[in-house]
């Protein structure tokens, strides 16, 4: 029988201990060492795809700044291409075509005064002048029996009194003008 009266320290704990101990200890250290290991080593790949990941949200922030700025512009000229467009539809427009209808229908009683187009809605609007109402309705039967026209409408129409003393038939009248739609 050993009776020991030292107090417990752990030197001789250390000393004392079976070897499978020392073999468990030494297992652990290595497997501490392992890890730690391999968390500095995924603490760097982590660092790297952090600096991949900053550098992509630059170069992202770039190219939104450099389309925001094309966006920008194209929203400043938005306005003058639309402009432009409109007038190259009207240089477009058939004219040819229309102003040889209306004056084939004309009988050299009508004297007309205006024309608009309006090429969104392929009409054409105008104001002529006439003797009287049957120069004015034969015209405007005239103009529906044109090819170039779809139909003719009457939307206004008065009397007005010249210098000389006469009267004349002033009206306006609108045509379906598939041809001048664009």
């Amino acid at each position: 029988m050993q009776i020991d009266f030292a107090p417990p320290a752990w030197r001789r704990t250390l000393r004392e201990a079976p070897p499978w101990v020392w073999v468990a200890l030494l297992c652990s250290l290595l497997l501490a060492g392992a890890a730690l290991w391999r968390w500095s080593g995924s603490r760097a790949e982590e660092a790297l795809v952090q600096a991949e990941i900053d550098r992509a949200d630059e170069q992202l922030a770039r190219t939104e700044r450099r389309d925001g700025e094309r966006v920008a512009a194209a929203r400043a000229a938005l306005p003058s291409v639309r402009a432009a467009n409109a007038v190259i539809s009207q240089l477009n427009t058939p004219w040819g075509d229309a102003l040889d209808a209306l004056e084939r229908a004309n009988g050299g009683s009508i004297a007309l005064l205006e024309l608009v187009p309006d090429p969104a809605r392929g009409r054409l609007r105008g104001s002529a002048e006439a003797r009287n109402v049957k120069a004015m309705t034969a015209y405007l039967e005239a103009l529906k029996a044109e090819p170039v026209f779809g139909m003719a409408w009457l939307r206004r129409h008065e009397w007005v009194q010249t210098d000389g003393g006469t009267s004349s038939l002033r009206f306006e009248f609108e045509l379906d003008w598939p041809g001048g739609a664009r």
